[in-house]
Protein backbone atom coordinates (compact mmCIF):
# COMPACT_ATOMS: atom_id res chain seq x y z
CA UNK A 1 0.00 0.00 0.00
CA UNK A 2 0.56 3.29 -0.73
CA UNK A 3 1.70 5.38 2.63
CA UNK A 4 3.13 9.45 1.78
CA UNK A 5 5.74 9.01 -0.78
CA UNK A 6 6.76 4.61 -0.34
CA UNK A 7 4.87 1.59 -0.56
CA UNK A 8 5.04 -0.25 2.82
CA UNK A 9 3.90 -3.73 3.06
CA UNK A 10 1.05 -4.53 5.84
CA UNK A 11 0.01 -7.73 7.22
CA UNK A 12 -3.77 -8.51 7.37
CA UNK A 13 -3.29 -9.63 10.88
CA UNK A 14 -1.39 -6.70 11.79
CA UNK A 15 -4.49 -4.14 11.07
CA UNK A 16 -6.56 -3.27 14.43
CA UNK A 17 -9.26 -1.74 12.41
CA UNK A 18 -9.62 0.99 9.78
CA UNK A 19 -11.68 4.01 9.87
CA UNK A 20 -12.82 5.99 6.87
CA UNK A 21 -13.00 9.70 5.92
CA UNK A 22 -14.00 10.39 2.52
CA UNK A 23 -11.98 9.13 0.49
CA UNK A 24 -9.10 8.70 2.95
CA UNK A 25 -8.61 5.54 5.39
CA UNK A 26 -6.63 5.16 8.23
CA UNK A 27 -5.11 1.78 9.21
CA UNK A 28 -4.88 1.42 13.13
CA UNK A 29 -1.78 -1.11 13.67
CA UNK A 30 0.00 -1.70 17.12
CA UNK A 31 2.64 0.92 17.24
CA UNK A 32 1.58 3.03 14.29
CA UNK A 33 -0.91 4.58 11.94
CA UNK A 34 -1.16 4.65 8.05
CA UNK A 35 -2.66 6.80 6.04
CA UNK A 36 -4.06 5.72 2.67
CA UNK A 37 -5.80 7.75 -0.11
CA UNK A 38 -8.07 5.16 -1.01
CA UNK A 39 -12.05 4.28 -0.01
CA UNK A 40 -13.25 1.75 2.55
CA UNK A 41 -15.04 -0.26 -0.01
CA UNK A 42 -11.49 -0.50 -2.14
CA UNK A 43 -9.87 -1.34 0.65
CA UNK A 44 -12.56 -4.22 1.71
CA UNK A 45 -12.38 -5.60 -1.72
CA UNK A 46 -8.88 -6.53 -1.06
CA UNK A 47 -9.33 -7.93 2.64
CA UNK A 48 -9.91 -11.45 3.53
CA UNK A 49 -13.51 -12.00 3.81
CA UNK A 50 -13.37 -14.37 6.89
CA UNK A 51 -11.41 -11.79 9.47
CA UNK A 52 -12.60 -8.63 8.71
CA UNK A 53 -16.28 -7.08 8.76
CA UNK A 54 -17.82 -3.16 8.34
CA UNK A 55 -19.32 -2.70 11.81
CA UNK A 56 -20.28 0.74 11.08
CA UNK A 57 -20.45 3.32 8.00
CA UNK A 58 -16.89 4.07 8.96
CA UNK A 59 -15.39 1.64 10.07
CA UNK A 60 -13.85 -2.32 9.64
CA UNK A 61 -12.46 -4.40 12.10
CA UNK A 62 -10.14 -7.35 12.65
CA UNK A 63 -12.44 -9.91 13.69
CA UNK A 64 -9.09 -11.92 15.60
CA UNK A 65 -8.33 -8.17 17.18
CA UNK A 66 -11.71 -8.22 19.39
CA UNK A 67 -11.30 -8.34 22.86
CA UNK A 68 -14.64 -6.67 24.35
CA UNK A 69 -18.10 -6.09 22.77
CA UNK A 70 -20.10 -3.56 24.38
CA UNK A 71 -23.63 -2.10 23.82
CA UNK A 72 -22.04 1.24 21.42
CA UNK A 73 -18.24 0.10 20.95
CA UNK A 74 -15.96 -2.41 20.53
CA UNK A 75 -12.48 -2.79 22.41
CA UNK A 76 -9.21 -4.16 19.88
CA UNK A 77 -6.39 -3.99 22.03
CA UNK A 78 -5.88 -0.74 23.14
CA UNK A 79 -8.63 0.92 20.41
CA UNK A 80 -12.48 1.37 20.92
CA UNK A 81 -14.28 1.62 18.01
CA UNK A 82 -18.20 2.55 17.88
CA UNK A 83 -20.60 0.10 16.35
CA UNK A 84 -24.07 -0.07 15.48
CA UNK A 85 -27.08 -2.12 17.25
CA UNK A 86 -27.83 -3.63 13.75
CA UNK A 87 -23.91 -5.17 13.27
CA UNK A 88 -23.61 -6.17 17.10
CA UNK A 89 -25.64 -9.21 16.56
CA UNK A 90 -23.51 -10.20 12.87
CA UNK A 91 -20.00 -9.35 14.95
CA UNK A 92 -21.49 -11.85 17.63
CA UNK A 93 -22.76 -14.55 15.26
CA UNK A 94 -19.23 -14.04 13.44
CA UNK A 95 -17.15 -14.26 16.82
CA UNK A 96 -18.62 -17.67 17.56
CA UNK A 97 -17.37 -18.97 13.67
CA UNK A 98 -13.55 -18.17 14.60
Amino acid sequence: MRHRDRMIRVMFEDIFYIEADRSYCKLFLQNEEILLVMTLKTITDRLPEQYFLRIHRSYVINLKKVNEVDAGHIVLGNYIVPITKKMRLSLKKRLQLL
